[in-house]
């Protein structure tokens, strides 16, 4: 069986993901991107790939530009290529992309497989948008998603559960795994990710701000936030934080995965307060690293990846106050923050590149035996 994915851009996720894809057997796997390089500033390790890999567009930033180009191409990719499969990791939205996907699946005998990790309440929805979604989704043979939140917002579109199979989102939690026996030793809370509004990094500053003023009023060291990352909310950041006057914030910049994974080995407790975020697999690496997490319940991970009281908490992302009392909470509570980071490993063993290959492409198979 010939399976073809096609993504906008390839961080280094998707290649752990796409080698599990290519080690099962029976499967010819090719996987093609728009570019290799958008506002991550992912840099590749060169380490070995088990699949054909074609870039389309080399060294050029993901822009609508760049992605329309590349859909135009994906038409030669697919003649050249003859998949059984192709999997569209690149969004169901663009109307460029799928005028072409319509082309391709009426001239060629393939399966057409959507990857989808969006949920309902990612962005706001407008009728018109939702109407034109149902449209394009009626091209698809198929969807793989990254959780029961992800699959519920396909049903609300019009798609039978039926044709739907839960993949999980998934990282090489072995590459994030740290000795056990260090958790104690962690000190201070950890974000990474990109700088954007939606990341709402301002009320993780204030409860932050608030973690401190009750610390120090209990006459207790506050410990530091490390921001790892960039983007065009730096500069406003940096003002908050010299303007409210907020000691202890670490800003690190982009940090590539290796000194990542160093950033979760050191902290104690991990945050994430997206007010739109369709997964987060920052959560991911954080609980394969040992450590609870504080996820907002905006955050399309939180339903299937956060047990509240268990291996972390949700939160509100608008409610700064409810932020600070469980970083203070986690702060005094060591042995607490221990034994949720043995909850979060044990959770998150449940979603590997192993899992999430053997599931698609048992998903794949049967849609392919199917339309024999």
């Amino acid at each position: 069986m010939k399976v073809l994915y096609y993504w906008l851009t390839m961080g280094p996720y998707h290649f752990s993901r796409m080698n599990a894809v290519a080690r099962q057997p029976g499967v010819s796997l090719a996987v093609t991107e728009a570019t290799n390089l958008d506002d991550h500033y992912w840099q590749r390790d060169g380490r070995q790939h088990l699949f054909d890999h074609h870039t389309i567009f080399e060294n050029q930033l993901l822009d609508s530009k760049v992605t329309r180009k590349a859909a135009h191409k994906l038409i030669d990719v697919v003649d050249h290529i003859k998949p059984d499969i192709l999997v569209n990791g690149a969004g169901y939205f663009d109307p460029v992309l799928h005028t072409r996907l319509r082309k391709i699946k009426k001239q060629n005998n393939l399966r057409l497989i959507l990857w989808s990790e969006s949920t309902r309440v990612d962005h706001k929805r407008r009728f018109w948008k939702e109407q034109l979604k149902k449209t394009f989704l009626g091209l698809y043979d198929g969807a793989v998603v990254a959780g029961t939140p992800h699959r519920h917002y396909l049903n609300l579109l019009g798609m039978q559960d039926a044709k739907i199979q839960v993949v999980g989102n998934v990282v090489d939690n072995q590459f994030y795994q740290a000795n056990p026996d260090e958790d104690i030793q962690r000190r201070g809370f950890l974000y990474i990710g990109r700088f954007l509004d939606i990341k709402n990094l301002d009320s993780l500053l204030k409860a932050y701000a608030e973690y401190r003023r009750q610390q120090i009023d209990a006459n207790q060291e506050p410990h530091p936030l490390y921001l790892v990352g960039d983007g065009p909310e730096r500069d406003s950041l940096e003002q908050f934080i010299s303007r409210d006057n907020i000691g202890g914030v670490k800003l690190t910049g982009i940090l590539q995965p290796p000194e990542v994974r160093k950033m979760y080995e050191q902290a104690a407790v991990f945050v994430l307060p997206s007010i739109s975020e369709p997964w987060g697999l920052v959560v991911n690496e954080a609980m394969a690293s040992g450590l609870p997490v504080l996820v907002s319940d905006r955050c399309g991970c939180s339903k299937d990846l956060v047990k509240d009281g268990h291996n972390g908490y949700l939160f509100d992302p608008f409610n700064p106050k409810n932020l600070a009392d469980k970083m203070v909470m986690l702060d005094k509570n060591p042995q607490l923050r221990s034994a949720m980071g043995v909850h979060a490993r044990n959770v998150i063993s449940q979603y590997t590149p192993q899992t999430y290959a053997e599931k698609c492409v048992q998903f794949f198979q049967n849609i392919h035996h199917q339309n024999a």
